[in-house]
């Protein structure tokens, strides 16, 4: 296994080391969707990008914290007429 490279990254004023962990497979990317009080219908889900593992910094369970860089996919769903534009 290639030895793993020590990146450091800003978070909130902090310096974090972090390595970069690869995703093996992606086993499911489901759609959230929820339903406002204007009657339209919001699709959303998070697509991960990269991973980060923490060097030397664990939660309080133990484990060590991940980092994720991902993107949001937001989609209206089911809007009414009233809202759409004519």
């Amino acid at each position: 296994m290639p030895e793993k490279k020590t990146l450091q990254i800003d978070i909130q004023g902090q310096k974090w080391d972090v390595e970069e962990v690869s995703i093996k497979k992606t086993v499911r990317e489901d759609f959230n969707v929820y339903e406002l009080d204007d009657g339209a219908k919001l699709r959303m889900k998070t697509v991960v990008a990269k991973v980060y593992r923490t060097v030397g910094r664990w939660n309080e369970l133990g484990e060590p914290v991940y980092l994720a860089v991902s993107n949001n996919i937001v989609m209206a769903d089911g809007v009414p007429e009233n809202l759409r534009k004519k």
